[in-house]
């Protein structure tokens, strides 16, 4: 199985062909906006202005995540898992959660992160701004909290990219 938030769907298409091609009953599954639901990064496309690189046939399901489950789960992946992603990574795993208990015991479940959270410093990691747009327990520490303890300067943390088709041969 293959989780994906749905953004420009580039990603969901692409990663769709390239696991066919290895195994033709893999799952792609992707995540999208609910109605009222505003997320960053990912979008409910209308029919009309889908982009042109997607392959409707690429997906098998679409799950409809909340914008309030794309920011909590977001948050619970920096201050659980050490994971500091954006809320598009948050829609995916939200996805996830909500269809957990379909999967079987031993099979495989890929769900990939397509962002970073320093975008989202002042917004989603700020309790202060979670609490004015209505979020009523908000726990933990930021990560810019996390970060300045760590006596790391915010302008020294650098990122990866890696090969998205060596990821995906090293998850087969």
């Amino acid at each position: 199985h293959f989780v994906s938030a749905m953004g420009t769907t580039g990603t969901i298409t692409g990663v769709s062909r390239f696991l066919r091609e290895k195994n033709p009953q893999v799952r792609i599954i992707g995540a999208q906006p609910n109605e009222g639901s505003r997320i960053p990064g990912i979008r409910k496309w209308p029919v009309e202005y889908l982009p042109k690189i997607y392959d409707p046939k690429a997906v098998d399901e679409l799950v409809l995540v909340s914008q309030v489950d794309a920011e909590e789960v977001t948050r619970r992946l920096a201050r659980e898992e050490g994971i500091f992603a954006g809320n598009s990574a948050g829609s995916a795993m939200a996805g996830l959660i909500q269809l957990a208990d379909r999967f079987k015991k031993g099979e495989t479940v890929v769900v990939i992160f397509h962002d970073h959270g320093t975008r989202y410093l002042g917004k989603m990691f700020n309790p202060d701004w979670m609490r004015r747009m209505g979020y009523e327990n908000v726990p933990g520490p930021t990560a810019r909290d996390l970060v300045a303890a760590s006596g790391t300067n915010l302008g020294s943390i650098g990122y990866h990219y890696g090969s998205t088709e060596a990821l995906l041969n090293a998850a087969l």
